[in-house]
């Protein structure tokens, strides 16, 4: 008998490292995403786990002894540390039965895009295990949850945590202009751990930022032109340069591009938003001459 799992990817297009302190964020769940088959295959003491790239290529093989609670068979320690320490916690803090079961993951992007190669896991595990995934969250990165969230929802979603509870919303974020959006991968992929630590580490004015950021998300929810949604994006950079002491993407790549760049979540990496005029291949190549080309519409990428 097998179970098959889905989760989708994550972009983060507002609040990035202010979500942590209760900003609102309006999250996008991707089209890629990661898939989990679970069989029955009888053997009490054990689990055997293969993880797939997008090419389809074997990049994790393992074999979990259920009454050790360790890997008896790995080919690579380093990368099936984060799976361990989930087996572990699972087992002894909520009495999860492992046993007798082999594992297939498989990936729909490259795991250097960082649209959530761990949050999908996350959210894989916690739906073949029906336990919250939040839990399993706290437990491993520490996170905001938006990654979580977006896992399992629908279409686009308006986050935030209140009383460190995660509160979830599904909106319609559907732009008329969203022809004009584009995603663009830089091609160095980023450490979130790392971001939130600096993040923690300063000494600013979180509650104003906090308040100001939300202002943003609730109008670019109401946003119906291209030009007032450059407006509200530019602002929003403005606050996260400012206050995080950080240069924008923009001016560190792309200082004579005529339309908007926008990060997204942990600033330094991974894909940004770029808005264009409607000419797609223009932007394309224009991009791809600079060196990155990776460009995707928003149909393409956004559920």
């Amino acid at each position: 008998m097998a179970s098959f799992y889905y989760a989708h990817g994550k972009l983060l297009l507002t609040a990035e490292y202010f979500i942590l302190d209760g900003a609102k964020a309006i999250a996008l769940p991707t089209k890629q995403g990661q898939k989990m088959e679970v069989i029955d295959h009888g053997d009490e003491d054990i689990l055997y786990w293969k993880s797939y790239n997008y090419q389809g290529e074997l990049w994790l093989d393992g074999v979990w002894s259920v009454s050790e609670m360790k890997w008896i068979e790995i080919n690579d320690e380093a990368k099936a540390t984060y799976i361990q320490l989930l087996f572990q916690y699972a087992t002894k803090e909520l009495g999860v039965q492992l046993s007798g079961h082999s594992v297939k993951t498989l990936l729909d992007f490259p795991n250097e895009w960082g649209l959530g190669s761990s949050s999908t896991l996350i959210s894989l595990l916690s739906q073949w295990w029906k336990v919250d995934p939040y839990i399993l969250l706290q437990q491993s990165f520490r996170g905001s949850g938006y990654d979580i969230a977006c896992a399992s929802a629908s279409g686009p979603i308006l986050y935030h945590i209140k009383g460190r509870q995660p509160q979830v919303e599904e909106i319609d974020f559907c732009p008329p202009f969203r022809n004009q959006i584009a995603f663009l991968f830089l091609g160095n992929k980023q450490n979130s751990r790392e971001g939130i630590q600096h993040y923690r580490s300063l000494s600013i004015e979180k509650e104003r930022w906090v308040k100001e950021i939300n202002i943003i998300t609730e109008s670019l929810l109401n946003c119906s032109h291209l030009g007032q949604f450059e407006e509200l994006l530019l602002k929003h950079e403005a606050i996260v340069s400012e206050s995080l002491q950080l240069k924008r993407a923009q001016e560190k790549y792309f200082s004579d591009y005529k339309g908007v760049v926008k990060s997204l979540g942990a600033w330094g990496g991974d894909f940004v938003l770029v808005t264009h005029d409607g000419d797609f291949q223009s932007a394309q190549s224009y991009f791809a001459n600079l060196g990155f080309p990776t460009l995707l519409t928003y149909n393409e990428i956004i559920l």
